[in-house]
C-alpha cells in the first residue's frame, strides 16, 4: 500500500519514489490511496493495481471505507506512507497498528518543503505497525529517476504547434495563490519580445486561467493558444519540444522539471523554499513579490539558452 495524497506538484515529486517501490516488489500488487485529482495520472503510470479515493472530507462512512476496509483488511506486507505529514500519522496509522503483521515504511522530508531532486540516499524509515515501543531500521532503496515513458503527446496538441522555435509558457497557479502569479501582462510583453526575435510561445492553462490568457495574447496574438486542450500527460512532450519552459510554482511546472526538461521557474518569496535545484531549472524569485522579476531578465535568459542551443 502507498498512502500519497497533496498537490499535483507534490504528486509528481514522489513519481520516482513510487516507480522505486514498484521495481523492488515487481510482483506485488500494489494499492495507492490517493485524491481524485491524482486518479487518472496515477492509473497512467502504471505502477499500481488497484486506486483508492480519499478526498479528505471526513465522512465517516469514508474513514470506515478507507481505513478500516483498505488499511486494516487490506492484509498488505508493507504500508509506504509517502504523504510525510501529521494528518496521515493521526488518521491512518492508529488503525493500521492493528494489523501488527503491517510493516510501516515512512518517507520524511529533511525539512518542510525540502526536495531532493531524485539523489540516491536514505529515503524512509521502516517499523512494525504495533503499539508501543518500536525497533527503527534504515530502509534504503536507491531511487530509479522518472523517465515519463508513460506520456505521449496527443496528435490533436501536436498539430497545432508552431513550426518555429517556441517556448512553453505555464502563466497558471492554484485557486487562493495569487501571490504565486506572475502577472499576465509580463507574460505577454514576454511573449511579445520573443515573437519579434523569430521565437514563438505555446501556451497552456484550464479554462478557469482564460482571462489571464487571453490579456498575454492581446500582446502577442500570433502566440498558440492550447488552453483546455492539454491533457497533462502532453507536459512532458512538450516540454522536450520546446526552447525553455516558463512558469509559475504550479504543478505542471514541476511536471516538466521532473522530466529534466529545460525550465524558468518563478518563486515569489514565500515560496523560494520550493525551488527545485537540478541543472536543468533556471530560477528567479522576486525580492518583495513574484512581480519584482523583470520581463527583460527572463527574455535575456531566453535568448542565451537559444543561442547556446544554435
Amino acid at each position: 500500500l502507498i498512502i500519497k495524497h497533496g498537490a499535483f506538484g507534490d504528486f509528481i515529486h514522489q513519481l520516482s519514489y513510487m516507480k522505486t517501490i514498484r521495481a523492488h516488489h515487481p510482483d506485488a500488487e500494489i494499492t495507492l490511496i490517493t485524491a481524485t485529482s491524482q486518479k487518472k495520472l496515477a492509473k497512467t503510470t502504471g505502477y499500481f493495481d488497484k486506486i483508492v479515493i480519499d478526498d479528505r472530507n471526513y465522512n465517516p462512512s469514508d474513514w470506515y471505507r478507507i481505513i478500516k476496509k483498505t488499511i486494516v483488511d487490506g492484509h498488505y506486507d508493507f504500508i509506504y506512507n509517502l504523504q510525510g505529514s501529521a494528518r496521515v500519522v493521526k488518521k491512518y496509522l492508529p488503525l493500521a497498528r492493528l494489523a501488527s503483521s503491517h510493516n510501516l515504511i515512512i518517507r520524511y522530508p529533511s525539512k518542510p518543503g525540502a526536495q531532493d531532486n531524485m539523489t540516491e540516499e536514505t529515503l524512509i524509515k521502516k517499523y512494525p505497525c504495533t503499539w508501543g515501543k518500536k525497533e527503527t531500521r534504515t530502509y534504503h532503496l536507491d531511487l530509479i529517476a522518472e523517465d515519463m515513458s508513460f506520456c505521449q503527446l496527443s496528435n490533436e496538441v501536436k498539430q497545432a504547434l508552431p513550426k518555429e522555435k517556441f517556448v512553453l509558457m505555464i502563466p497558471g497557479c492554484s485557486k487562493g495563490h495569487d501571490f504565486k502569479r506572475w502577472n499576465p501582462e509580463n507574460y505577454g510583453r514576454l511573449a511579445a519580445l520573443l515573437s519579434a526575435k523569430g521565437i514563438a510561445s505555446v501556451i497552456i492553462g484550464t479554462a478557469s486561467e482564460k482571462e489571464n490568457i487571453e490579456k498575454i495574447m492581446e500582446f502577442a496574438p500570433k502566440s498558440v493558444n492550447l488552453m483546455n486542450k492539454t491533457q497533462m500527460t502532453d507536459i512532458p512532450p512538450l516540454g522536450s519540444l520546446a526552447l525553455v519552459t516558463i512558469g509559475n510554482d504550479t504543478g505542471p511546472m514541476h511536471f516538466v522539471a521532473t522530466s529534466k526538461h529545460k525550465t524558468i521557474a518563478l518563486f515569489s518569496p514565500q515560496t523560494a523554499y520550493a525551488q527545485d535545484k537540478s541543472d536543468n531549472v533556471i530560477n528567479f524569485v522576486g525580492q518583495n513579490s513574484i512581480n519584482d522579476i523583470k520581463v527583460e531578465d527572463v527574455l535575456q535568459t531566453v535568448l542565451s539558452l537559444n543561442n547556446a542551443k544554435d
